[in-house]
């Protein structure tokens, strides 16, 4: 499957539209493919470059403010 997109028209109603595009093995989101949701060594380093460049603040690591990871910072440790 890989490379295949969710197909969700518009003209469905929101609910048809969520129950087509579920991880229920049959369709997956173009961003849970491994090719996208992991970053290559290389990837990595560009990335601990940005951060340590142009990063001013980051939730995800505040846990004094937020002592229960925000669910968007779960996936997503580099």
């Amino acid at each position: 499957m890989l490379g295949r997109a969710c197909e969700c028209p518009v003209n469905v109603a929101a609910a048809e539209n969520a129950r087509r595009c579920t991880d229920d093995g049959s369709r997956r989101y173009w961003s849970d493919e491994p090719t996208m949701s992991v970053l290559s060594v290389h990837q990595s380093h560009q990335l601990m470059w940005v951060r340590a460049k142009h990063l001013i603040y980051d939730y995800c690591t505040d846990t004094a403010r937020f002592p229960v990871t925000p669910a968007e910072c779960v996936h997503h440790r580099h």
